[in-house]
């Protein structure tokens, strides 16, 4: 119940919401998945309005790479679960809230438990895996859903699941093949256009709580910070959604490929001893290029598949990013169209540093 600090403490909103907004906003669940870029501030203006209960689903730890744009955590949470170091910061913030951190992500097995009293899910995760994952749960027990996406300079954000509205899959109904779409550690992102979308998605969580009439359903809002063009499109809910949508659906792999890889150190031997056996190819993106390099040919990943015809036959291919992931994809997409002789640099970049150059300036 409202007593006298909570009217004082949201007393700039109640002109707005009014006594029983404010309470229905005590009374909702809101479960948010992914605590990062768009997470954070999502559940800051949440939280500071006050959400009664909010529940945090990230497995991950706090890295320097994240504070850019991750601007609850500090350099002391560095190494620390983004679950629950989210919910220290944010109960310091807002005592009066119930905050319960999972630290874990998001998989098929996660109890319906959790799920049973939830009244608003926010999706601020950033692989197409979960997305569809958080659609299955939101399509299941008809919760709706509030997703955003970024990219650099832009972002997108839509409400799936809403009173009956078109779902995720209504949207985009597969996921796209790995490679496809670059993530953050390709593409980049700009930290604020981060922080907009997150603030966005919690005034459409408040939005639905409190039933407002116009939701994002059946509307996807993209914008784009350069030139502040902002444009929503309409899209329908499929005719059969509630039998064909709602599945857990997977990205074409190409991981299934099996891919060797080379330690730092036996590369070292390798391309001291028989040079001109080896060609390096470096997957990166041109900044990162600029900070350390080990040579080669540099084809960013997103650019793979039409230089790919350019590349040796008779040389055993080299493949290396910052610490292994992208140039595992582009090894499988390379032995994919009849390159045999591939190896991945095991750790990437990063591993070389640490073990062969320390003098080499990392990232």
């Amino acid at each position: 119940m409202l007593n006298t600090d909570t009217l004082e403490r949201y007393a700039r909103q109640l002109p707005i919401i009014g006594v029983d907004g404010q309470q229905q906003l005590y009374n909702a669940h809101v479960l948010l998945i992914g605590a990062g870029g768009l997470g954070t501030p999502a559940a800051l203006y949440l939280i500071a309005a006050g959400i009664g209960h909010l529940s945090i689903f990230d497995g991950d730890t706090v890295e320097l790479s994240n504070l850019q744009r991750q601007v609850l955590f500090k350099e002391a949470d560095i190494g620390q679960n983004k679950a629950r170091q989210m919910k220290k910061h944010l109960q310091e913030l807002n005592s009066q809230c119930q905050i319960t951190a999972y630290p874990q992500n998001l998989n098929e097995k996660t109890s319906e438990e959790i799920f049973k009293d939830c009244s608003v899910i926010v999706d601020a995760t950033d692989n197409f895996y979960t997305r569809y994952l958080v659609n299955h749960f939101s399509h299941r027990f008809q919760i709706p859903l509030v997703s955003a996406a970024l990219f650099q300079f832009e972002g997108q954000l839509s409400v799936f699941n809403y009173q009956n509205g078109p779902c995720y899959q209504c949207l985009y109904p597969s996921p796209p093949e790995n490679n496809v779409i670059p993530d953050c550690t390709q593409g980049g992102v700009l930290g604020a256009v981060a922080g907009l979308l997150g603030c966005l998605q919690a005034s459409e969580v408040i939005k639905i709580i409190l039933h407002r009439p116009v939701i994002l359903s059946g509307k996807l809002l993209q914008l784009n910070v350069v030139h502040h063009h902002y444009q929503s499109y309409a899209f329908h809910r499929h005719p059969d959604c509630s039998h064909i949508h709602g599945t857990i659906a997977h990205a074409a792999e190409t991981s299934d490929v099996s891919v060797e890889t080379i330690s730092a150190a036996a590369l070292q031997q390798a391309l001291q001893k028989k040079p001109d056996e080896y060609q390096l190819i470096d997957v990166r993106q041109d900044f990162e290029r600029k900070i350390c390099s080990l040579g080669g040919l540099f084809i960013p990943l997103d650019r793979l598949t039409e230089c790919i015809e350019k590349l040796p036959h008779d040389k055993i291919l080299v493949v290396y990013c910052k610490k292994g992931a992208r140039s595992q994809k582009a090894a499988a997409v390379l032995k994919q169209q009849g390159y045999r002789n591939v190896v991945v640099l095991e750790g990437g970049i990063l591993e070389w540093i640490a073990k062969i150059e320390p003098q080499m300036q990392g990232y």
